[in-house]
């Protein structure tokens, strides 16, 4: 259920259970679709599609999924702000219930990127001035204290670095390795 198609077919059958769907490309991550879903009683969660019109929630109040990257058999969910909490949260999963949980939240919000840099997974919001380091872990889960603000958008460059654009209130925007 990967391809384009067939995610559609889903979301149109799923529609009459809940009132907004949201795909996540799963690349890399198997053959299954992951989605964040609004159910009709107005709580947003994380699902699975199992094939043949079925699905099931991996996890309730996961709030709307807006990126997503799959390492080292995890993935890793950025969810947007919802109702009165300003921050993003950092959710991952393995793909089962007992597998799907929340790390960390953190300021941010709009667009995500990420990239992963000697086997730690950085990401960042487009409006929010942390760079965070993750395994996948709540205890290795960190922001990077950078000195600067903003760390948007992001590559890995060459093999060991992480190269990003951030702002300086003396310089404005550049580019930071």
């Amino acid at each position: 259920m990967t391809d384009s198609s067939n995610a559609e077919e889903f979301v149109h059958v799923f529609q009459p259970y809940y009132r907004e769907c949201r795909c996540v490309p799963s690349e890399g991550f198997s053959t299954i679709l992951y989605f964040s879903a609004l159910s009709i009683d107005d709580t947003w969660g994380w699902y699975k599609a199992l094939g043949d019109d079925n699905f099931m929630q991996l996890r309730a109040g996961v709030p709307p999924v807006i990126h997503s990257v799959v390492h080292n058999n995890l993935m890793y969910m950025i969810a947007k702000p919802v109702g009165k909490d300003p921050d993003v949260q950092l959710w991952v999963s393995d793909g089962t219930v007992r597998g799907t949980r929340f790390i960390t939240r953190f300021k941010g919000g709009g667009a995500a990127d990420h990239a992963i840099v000697n086997d730690a997974l950085y990401i960042s919001t487009q409006q929010g001035p942390q760079l965070i380091r993750t395994d996948g872990t709540e205890c290795r889960t960190f922001a990077v204290n950078t000195g600067v603000e903003y760390a948007f958008p992001m590559e890995r460059f060459g093999n060991n670095d992480l190269v990003f654009g951030a702002f300086t209130p003396s310089t404005g925007m550049e580019p930071f390795i």
